[in-house]
């Protein structure tokens, strides 16, 4: 009988100890972060998960007096509509904005993937992607009170000629200036890339490449109202 009952004894325990870790990895499944995919409706004050646009904002009676947002997931779209508040995914640009019942007061966004186009029409308060430049301005119905923006993307050209507001690309320099009427009113800038040459005239307001120096300098008219200036490059 004290057999049996040790045998009793010893599966008693044994199945309280599975049971109890049974129930441990039951709350450490419910307790694990889940990945987020696909649309989500979220509070206002929430923070916006990364990977994530605004597209719609509304009122809800259980976000404590907060719009609730409706977020879309960024994966193999090449076009989107979002709000104006909303995170701009890398590598996208805006292309048009309106006016929206159901942005929360704000303009919705047309974005635009950049991809393998080498020239871009955006709004002028749109991200301007690496290695693009502008090239001309103008006035826009709709782009929210902002300019359009003509883009042009660097590639093999040796010249360009580019809004003073443009980015400058690196390894390249400014050597005139003028006034531009589709520059939104900067100067109108000439550049040239910097690849053999040993020596260049270049405006003051220039980037002086790596290795090079100044050497002299004089007004010049076209530079405007920046002194001219002689560079070398250093042996």
């Amino acid at each position: 009988m004290r057999t049996i009952r040790n045998h009793v004894a010893r599966l008693v325990t044994v199945m309280a100890v599975l049971l109890g870790g049974m129930a441990v990895a039951a709350a450490q499944a419910q307790a694990a972060p889940q990945p987020l995919f696909g649309n989500l409706a979220i509070c206002g004050n929430s923070p916006i998960p990364s990977g994530y646009v605004v597209t719609n904002e509304q009122s809800s009676n259980s976000c404590g007096g907060y719009l609730e947002y409706q977020l879309t997931q960024v994966t193999t779209q090449t076009s989107l509509s979002v709000c104006g508040n909303s995170p701009l995914p890398n590598g996208w640009v805006i292309t048009d904005a309106h006016s929206y019942n159901t942005c929360g007061g704000y303009l919705q966004y047309f974005l635009a993937k950049v991809t393998t186009q080498t020239s871009l029409m955006v709004c002028g308060n749109s991200p301007l992607p690496s290695g693009w430049v502008i090239t001309d301005e103008h006035p826009y119905n709709t782009c929210g009170g902002k300019l359009q923006y003509f883009l042009a993307k660097v590639t093999t050209q040796t010249s360009l000629m580019v809004c003073g507001n443009s980015p400058i690309p690196d390894g390249w320099v400014v050597v005139n200036e003028q006034p531009y009427n589709t520059c939104g009113g900067y100067q109108q800038y000439s550049l040239a890339k910097v690849t053999t040459q040993t020596s260049l005239m270049v405006c003051g307001n220039s980037p002086i490449p790596a290795g090079w120096v100044v050497v002299s300098q004089r007004p010049y008219n076209t530079c405007g109202g920046y002194q001219q200036y002689s560079i070398q490059k250093v042996a």
